[in-house]
């Protein structure tokens, strides 16, 4: 057993010991524990990329050998170990089974969690996996290759107190996804029930005191098209600075110059996200920023809200308005005759805060979810050798 002189950059408080360099397979044992054969109702698997081990409800082919797992195992798939497929098995999995390429390991001597955070680095799995064996074209990590696999080790509590942290923090990213995703839900949910159905002169769920039919106009009643005053910058013309420079869905640079000064609605004009929906296609811009030709700058009437204009147009089904062949588009015409259906403004200013707050949550989170990644990233590096 040789001493590796290396040492983490962050360690918790009390341990100093060097780290051992050790074999996998001095510390995990394969568990060849038979199971059933052929189609059976208790499978797993194991996730790409770090997201762990999940149930699977695929059907089996007859002949195929399937083995026990027991919780607390680690787990990994051979074919794609340079996905950082690793795992280890939940109390909620105990007993289910799975076939030989997804082979399981008894830890004796290390903390399960503490190898599965060591695995999913790509010092670990994309240096090791580069020595993949087998004659296929998607190469496969067999056990005694992966048993022979360097790996540094403290003491077993030290391991205990750097998996803790781990989990703790992947627990609290976790929180802020399930956060985001409720908030998203509940976005799209109210922004089919605060704006009227079609066929529909009032909407489902209204702000106390407003009883009032809607009115139907024309966006060009609504808004003045600021188009004339947006300048399209080429790559090469932009020089770095502050300023977001913002494209058909958002943000697409950050220039050292900007044209508009005030907080306006920008509607895409073109691109395949008019009808794939994958980004907004409209959205708000505030402070100092520029704007290219592929989003229409709308300035809202002194009787309309900007939100509640944004967000009248973010929910709609643009298929119908678009007037591109080879790429969707836009126009300018097209777009001056979208119907809105439009209450007063206090109503309009009332539900325009509503959602101003629910993407304010949205953003918080998103940030918080950001932040957590990096740190994670960062400690994953200096927690480990």
């Amino acid at each position: 057993m040789t001493k590796n002189n290396n040492v983490p950059q962050i360690r918790f408080k009390g341990f100093t010991d060097t780290w051992e360099q050790r074999k996998v397979g001095d510390v995990l044992s394969e568990s060849r524990d038979a199971g059933h054969s052929g189609d059976i109702a208790k499978k797993l698997t194991v996730k790409l990329w770090g997201k762990g081990v999940y149930a699977k409800d695929d059907k089996g082919s007859a002949a195929t050998q399937y083995f026990t797992r027991h919780a607390g195992q680690f787990i990994y798939s051979k074919l794609d170990f340079l996905n950082s497929a690793f795992g280890v098995i939940p109390k909620e999995l105990e007993s289910y089974e799975s076939t030989a390429d997804l082979p399981a390991f008894d830890c004796l001597g290390v903390e399960p969690y503490f190898m599965f955070y060591r695995a999913i680095q790509p010092s670990f799995y994309l240096m090791n996996g580069m020595i993949a064996d087998g004659s296929r074209k998607a190469k496969r990590i067999h056990v005694e290759t992966f048993l022979d696999m360097p790996l540094d080790l403290p003491s077993i509590e030290e391991q205990q107190k750097v998996a803790s942290y781990f989990i703790q923090l992947d627990n609290l990213i976790t929180l802020h996804q399930r956060k985001c995703e409720t908030l998203k839900k509940l976005k799209k949910s109210m922004l089919q029930k605060m704006f009227p159905k079609n066929g529909k002169s009032v909407p489902e769920i209204r702000f106390a005191g407003f009883t009032d039919a809607w009115e139907q106009r024309k966006l060009g009643e609504c808004v003045t098209f600021l188009d004339t005053m947006r300048k399209p910058l080429k790559e090469s013309e932009r020089e770095k600075g502050i300023y977001p420079y913002y494209g058909a869905s958002g943000i697409v640079d950050y220039v050292s110059d900007y044209i508009f000064d005030e907080e306006l609605v920008l509607l895409s004009e073109d691109g395949a996200n008019i009808t794939d929906r994958n980004y907004p296609v409209c959205f708000l811009a505030s402070g100092k920023y520029w704007v290219n030709n592929h989003a229409h700058v709308l300035k809202v009437n002194a009787e309309n809200e900007n939100n509640f204009i944004c967000n009248s147009l973010e929910r709609m089904d643009f298929t119908q308005y678009n007037s591109g062949m080879a790429m969707p588009k836009l126009n300018k015409d097209v777009c001056y005759n979208i119907p809105l259906f439009c209450p007063v403004y206090e109503e309009q200013k009332q539900i325009g805060d509503f959602f101003r707050h629910l993407d304010a949550l949205i953003t918080l989170h998103q940030r918080k979810l950001e932040t957590l990644k990096k740190l994670k990233k960062s400690m994953l590096q200096k927690m480990f050798i």
